[in-house]
């Protein structure tokens, strides 16, 4: 492996540990395709040490643009995580606040279908009055 845990420790910049967790996916790809024991072995490494990378990140991400830098990184190009999408999603709630989360799940496409079918079909809709308060906030 190129990187250890404590080289990353090291890095001080968000951009940097972003940058090697795409040199410890290539490193991981490589293994898959040696199907020796000893690099199937390796791969429980890899994930730990992409975790790792963008834990540290996040931890280090002193800006909203590299909070987000970090959750798009990990939507787009984590191989290991188990819900990527959960993981980045946490991350935006860091970055940006509860608030937003809960707006923007009451403006997801989901929610306009659940209000598009509560409306066909004459039922009241259980969440107005939280939409009327996330919509009022700033």
């Amino acid at each position: 492996m190129t990187v250890t845990k404590e080289q990353l420790s090291k890095m001080q910049s968000v951009d940097d540990l972003i940058d090697i967790t795409e040199t410890i996916r290539h490193e991981c790809r490589e293994a898959r395709y040696d199907h020796s024991i000893n690099m199937q072995q390796k791969l429980p490494e890899y994930k730990k040490l992409e975790t790792c990378a963008y834990e540290l990140a996040v931890e280090r991400a002193e800006t909203v643009d590299e909070l987000e830098k970090c959750a798009i990184s990990i939507e787009e190009d984590s191989i290991y995580n188990d819900n990527p999408d959960e993981w980045a999603d946490n991350i935006r709630i860091k970055a940006y606040g509860l608030v937003w989360f809960f707006k923007e799940q009451i403006n997801s496409s989901c929610h306009q279908e659940f209000k598009k079918y509560l409306q066909e079909n004459d039922l009241e809709n259980p969440l107005e009055d939280i939409e009327i308060l996330l919509n009022n906030i700033d």
